[in-house]
């Protein structure tokens, strides 16, 4: 108890003296709230995407990962409304009962809140695939300045809720296509991507079954003479992604990337793919590669439906021979694909710009003055 103690002191200490600089450096400061960076490559692809966008309108993000160590630093003055001007609840699928208390302190502590890109339901493996909007989100959702959310499927169950002011902004990653929209292959790249998510909390049957599904759809890509890019994006996905390279006789070696820039390296190399975890088709968008997803939780149906992109998703209600078909329909309309991919991933990048100037950071700018 002791040692927990004196560490928690020192990191406070530590994140004191940052903030201190911090505040020296930007006026205009925004406490944001999102998924962990640490071993997921596309929760690090959110943050670093919603982060560059707002730095270039003149915007500090700092992510806040523990309300506790906030509230501490507030008597501080040091973080809430003497220190921030917002939150920014940004990312991932965070409308759900795990981040509502999280939300709600952050409601209490700040003047201004908005939403970027989240999503509503199911997180993924970790939560059961429904999951109900419970009425306090409507209640604290209404007093946002903003509510943006990755699809149409999240406003609708926003709108359903009473949250008259919830739009589609498109999933936050895709801002990466203006920095890595320019890498998407126009030559002779012969590689597609594979993913299989895992997680500790998965369960048997829905790995199995995503399994199945990847393969068969690799298979086919392989086939067609692509070649397998098998891709981890947690140390949990390596295993089953191995899995889907054993079944199809490949000996490609699961790469493990371990910075965001290394990731797109290899997303750049890829013209297509099939992938479980959402940003594994979400970040091949950005790099122009239409991929087949797995939609084991409503998120990844959301994203397509943003994307005018229903005929990529895939579920347990589909045979490995109908994953085997769409993947064969997909390689036939390929370069159309990739097109549309990379023109809905820029429409989204744009709106999300716009959005970001007439909330958090017009919000702002009167103070700047």
């Amino acid at each position: 108890m002791l040692k927990r103690y004196i560490t928690a002191l020192t990191d406070d200490t530590e994140l004191a003296r940052h903030r201190r600089a911090l505040g020296r450096t930007w006026d205009e400061r925004v406490a944001l709230v999102c998924p962990g960076i640490e071993d997921n490559l596309g929760d690090l692809a959110i943050h670093d995407a919603t982060v560059a966008l707002t730095e270039g309108l003149g915007v500090r993000l700092e992510r806040v990962p523990y309300i506790t160590r906030e509230r501490r630093l507030a008597r501080l003055g040091l973080s809430g409304s003497r220190y921030f001007r917002g939150v920014l609840i940004g990312g991932g699928t965070l409308i759900n009962d795990y981040w509502l208390d999280q939300a709600e302190a952050w409601g209490e502590l700040v003047a201004h809140a908005w939403t970027f890109g989240t999503g509503v339901g199911s997180s993924g493996f970790s939560q059961h695939s429904q999951v109900a909007l419970d009425p306090r989100w409507a209640s604290l959702l209404s007093r946002f300045a903003g509510v943006g959310v990755r699809g149409p499927l999240s406003m609708s169950r926003l709108h359903d809720a009473g949250v008259e002011q919830a739009e589609v902004v498109g999933d936050a990653a895709l801002g990466l296509v203006r920095s890595h929209g320019a890498l998407a292959p126009v030559g002779a790249h012969d590689w597609f991507l594979v993913n299989v998510a895992g997680a500790p909390q998965a369960g048997h049957r829905e790995v199995a079954d995503s399994i199945d599904i990847a393969a068969a759809a690799a298979r086919e890509f392989a086939a067609s003479g692509l070649r397998p890019l098998p891709i981890a994006f947690t140390p949990w996905d390596a295993e089953p992604t191995n899995e889907v390279m054993r079944r199809i006789g490949s000996r490609e070696c699961v790469r493990t990337p371990l910075t965001l820039p290394q990731l797109m390296a290899l997303l750049a190399e890829c013209v297509t793919g099939v992938s479980v975890r959402l940003h594994g088709g979400i970040l091949a968008a950005t790099a122009g590669a239409p991929t087949l997803l797995f939609a084991y939780r409503d998120k990844a149906w959301d994203y397509l439906a943003s994307m005018d992109a229903g005929r990529l998703g895939l579920d347990a209600s589909v045979s490995p021979d109908a994953a085997a078909e769409r993947a064969r329909d997909l390689l036939a309309d390929l370069e159309p694909m990739r097109a549309h991919t990379l023109e809905r991933a820029e429409h989204w990048a744009q709106v999300q710009e716009d959005y970001a100037r007439r909330t958090f950071a017009g919000a702002l700018e009167p103070a700047a003055r």
